[in-house]
């Protein structure tokens, strides 16, 4: 994978902070923003250029990753796809569930990667979770909870509206940190039979928190997702036989809690490299050429972008 990224934004300095480019060659970055890109080329000498056609145009980039707001997801995959790069794009997918559907549609067609960044399907403890919670029986109740006020709440409430707080760049607290307690549960149980969002909405119409319901047979998924409000990041599921506990925000997995008969065990202690692990396994699907493993995500992908469509039209 030669990998180009698009965007100078806090998700981007994230990834490239979490080194990145230890697992993947990164040899250029587009930026519309000079003195943007003038800072991340001085910081992680990658070459930076200012227009995406031309970006594009390099034959050395065969994958593209976008970490811009969230309502220019579809229009610069779908330009990185017809340029027949293969594509990684930051959650959520996209803004509407017809667009998410175009673009796996263009990506089969074409036979290139397509792949959303999110971090619950990549974490190397993922197959150690789903073995425990098979062994704590039926499910009776499961909380997911990602409260953490945005460093740019403040602002909202002085009414400047950056795109984590405006409705038409499809920001909020559904699109931008319930997104992984919907995909959380996904991976696990697949897709519910029923949902419904109740939310609280800020001066500007935007949801600022919420909790989305996610009904399964016999039990009901509940995810507090808010922009507004800081609190304990954990991840919670009650079964017949024993409760699993992960005191972590929903995408990092590792301090797995196992409660049964009176007895706690911990499990995957050490912490992950949360973003070098996401990059290196859709690597690895790539050089395998595994394309059922990543229509598999898409499948997934796709019915998260459901779900949230209906949520954000009907709710």
């Amino acid at each position: 994978m030669k990998l180009g990224i698009v965007g100078s934004g806090k998700i981007v300095d994230m990834v490239l902070k979490a080194g990145i480019q230890e697992v993947v060659e990164i040899p250029f970055l587009y930026c519309r923003n000079v003195e943007k890109g003038k800072l991340i080329q001085e910081k992680y000498g990658i070459e930076v250029c200012h227009e995406y056609e031309e970006f594009l145009e390099n034959k050395v980039v065969d994958t593209v990753y976008i970490g811009l707001p969230n309502s220019l997801h579809y229009d610069f995959a779908k330009k990185a796809l017809l340029a027949n790069k293969n594509v990684i794009l930051e959650k959520p997918f996209t803004s509407t569930l017809e667009q998410a559907k175009e673009l796996v549609e263009l990506a089969q067609e074409k036979k290139l990667f397509l792949f959303e960044a999110i971090l619950t399907r990549y974490s190397s403890y993922l197959e150690d979770l789903k073995k425990e919670v098979k062994e704590i029986g039926n499910i009776q109740a499961v909380h997911l909870d990602y409260q953490q006020r945005s460093s740019r709440y403040d602002a909202y409430l002085k009414h400047e509206v950056l795109p984590a707080f405006d409705p038409k760049m499809d920001g909020g607290a559904l699109m931008d940190v319930n997104i992984y307690n919907l995909h959380f549960a996904i991976q696990l149980w697949g897709k519910p039979e029923a949902y419904h969002y109740e939310k609280e909405t800020g001066w500007n119409g935007v949801d600022v928190r919420g909790t989305v319901y996610l009904k399964y047979p016999g039990f009901v998924v509940e995810c507090v997702g808010s922009k507004m409000n800081d609190a304990p990041l954990h991840q919670k599921i009650v079964g017949q036989f024993g409760t699993i506990y992960i005191p972590c925000r929903p995408g990092d997995l590792h301090g797995i809690h196992v409660y049964t008969n009176g007895v706690k065990r911990v499990l995957d202690v050490e912490a992950e490299n949360i973003f070098q692990n996401e990059f290196s396994k859709m690597k690895e699907v790539m050089d395998q050429k595994n394309f059922k493993q990543a229509n598999d995500w898409l499948k997934d992908s796709l019915n998260v972008m459901e779900i949230v469509w209906k949520l954000r039209y009907e709710s």
